[in-house]
């Protein structure tokens, strides 16, 4: 009876053990846990997902593994929710999606590349050659016309800009290009505003007179910018040229009281580069050649000096020719038109 007994305990205790080896508690099922590995990641924000529900935040490169365990045979499907930015970065994942056979998955592969923006912008008023540009202190670039740009070397995003012009524009005729919007900081775009304007460089014209006595000498350029010159020195004419401009300094009137006749040297010329300030004025005194005519009752009376310079008289009284001359220089007044009706004959004193 004993034995029975003992044999039934057994029994019972063998039946237990099989039960609770067919799961029966629940606590033994197998799960598993989805991961892998990030690489190339510099920017901030990026977060992954698994199945459109668990979200897991990547704040570096390497290995990652969410949280949440799946059951054997699971699906899995982790995508990017997220994508980073300061500076804003593109991911892509390899071996995202599969379902769980019997072990943890840890080939997830999230590889991430920089975002790059080019720095560029427009040139206006362009009219020479060997405007040279930079951007932060290198990648030069050589302008050739006014209108769009672009720096070749992109940048990556976040990255600071600053556009200088490294040479102006010389040939073949000096300019000063400035720039605007030069300097900024990359913001998940190219850059496109960045103004660069050229403007022709200007001169000025101008040099010394010696010799001035009178008054009213008047200077002209190019036929006009008038310049009175009340004394002796230097002088410059208000309105300056652009560079390349011709120039041609003449006198506009001559000084008087007394009378004097001034000359320009070095007044022609092309500007190139520098200011003109070797034009010479040098003045000298004139005199008059006149006299008095007396008896006359005819007409066409023609008087001349020095076989030239006509002076018609047609009164009695003082004359003078027009053409004044220099100190020491010979005269000789003649009658090149005698008098007529009545006819007269007039000689010279």
């Amino acid at each position: 009876m004993l034995i029975k007994k003992q044999f039934a305990g057994l029994l019972l205790v063998i039946v237990a053990l099989l039960i609770n080896g067919c799961g029966g508690g629940g606590d033994n099922i197998p799960v598993y846990y989805v991961g892998g590995n990030v690489t190339g990641i510099v920017g901030n924000g990026l977060v992954l997902k698994n199945n459109a529900g668990v979200e897991l935040p990547i704040t570096d490169n390497g290995s990652f593994q969410f949280p949440t365990a799946l059951t054997d045979g699971s699906e899995y499907a982790i995508t990017i929710k997220t994508l980073p930015g300061n500076p804003s970065q593109d991911c892509i994942v390899n071996n995202g999606d599969g379902h769980i056979a019997g072990s943890n998955v840890n080939n997830v592969a999230v590889i991430c590349t920089a975002d790059f923006y080019t720095v560029g912008g427009n040139v206006t008023d362009l009219n020479s050659n060997g405007l040279v540009l930079q951007n932060n202190g290198g990648d030069d670039l050589n302008i050739l016309f006014s209108g769009g740009f672009n720096f070749s070397t992109p940048l990556i995003d976040t990255s600071s800009y600053t556009v200088t012009v490294k040479i102006q524009p010389n040939n073949p005729i000096q300019q000063t290009c400035s720039v605007t919007n030069g300097s900024g900081t990359l913001a998940g775009s190219n850059v496109t505003d960045v103004s660069v304007e050229c403007i022709t460089n200007t001169y000025t014209i101008g040099g010394t007179v010696t010799g001035l006595t009178g008054r009213g000498l008047i200077l002209q350029n190019n036929g006009g910018d008038d310049i009175p010159i009340p004394a002796n020195g230097p002088f410059s004419f208000p309105t300056p040229l652009d560079d390349g401009s011709r120039y041609a300094v003449t006198v506009g009137s001559q000084p008087v009281n007394p009378n004097q006749y001034c000359t320009v040297t070095r007044g022609n010329g092309l500007l190139t580069g520098s200011d003109i300030s070797n034009v010479s004025i040098v003045c000298i005194n004139v005199y008059a050649v006149g006299g008095t005519v007396s008896g006359l009752s005819g007409s066409g009376l023609v008087l001349q000096n020095n076989a030239g310079d006509d002076l018609a008289i047609d009164a009695n009284g003082n004359f003078s020719f027009p053409t004044l001359t220099t100190d020491n220089n010979t005269y000789n007044v003649t009658v090149s038109t005698h008098p007529d009706t009545p006819v007269q004959l007039c000689t010279v004193t």
